[in-house]
């Protein structure tokens, strides 16, 4: 003989939700559906609806559902996100999203939003005689949106191989 013995076990079942977008990137004035969010969940038992809270780390450049529902039947459904135009010359953002549901271990993923600004640059004059003196012109750099953060910075070089 064997001495008989019990033992409990907990089992934890960790379910997951994952995240995908069908883009990297997106520019800043592309509108309403810029890009879509599809929210799987890794459960084969789908028979009820799930409710998944959604965060962005900077809800100025993209906006999307707080709140969405997998519905019963369905491991995944996709979201549209949409891009803002914040008139902000700002460089590319990288934008977090987030999702968490109860029991279930969360995820994110991330989008980057690129500038719809640009500049414009204007020289004082038509040409530029050799030996003209310094300055012999004025170069005028202009952001084409109401706000530059941070300051701008403009780097340049003039060929002299004419």
């Amino acid at each position: 003989g064997y001495i008989g013995a019990t033992e409990s076990l907990d089992v934890t079942d960790a379910e997951s939700l994952s995240l995908s977008l069908d883009v990297d990137q997106i520019v800043e004035d592309a509108g309403d559906r810029a890009a879509t969010l599809t929210v799987t969940r890794s459960n084969s038992d789908v028979d009820a609806p799930l409710t998944v809270t959604v965060s962005v780390d900077d809800a100025s450049e993209v906006r999307l559902s707080r709140v969405i529902t997998i519905p019963a039947g369905s491991r995944s459904v996709d979201v549209p996100v949409d891009a803002i135009d914040d008139d902000l010359l700002d460089g590319t953002q990288d934008e977090v999203i987030s999702v968490t549901a109860d029991g279930y271990i969360g995820a994110t993923e991330s989008l980057d939003v690129t500038n719809a600004g640009s500049l414009s640059l204007s020289l004082d004059v038509d040409q530029i005689v050799v030996d003209a003196g310094s300055p012999a012109a004025s170069l005028t750099v202009t952001p084409r949106t109401s706000r530059v953060e941070p300051p701008l910075t403009v780097t340049g070089s003039l060929d002299d191989a004419f």
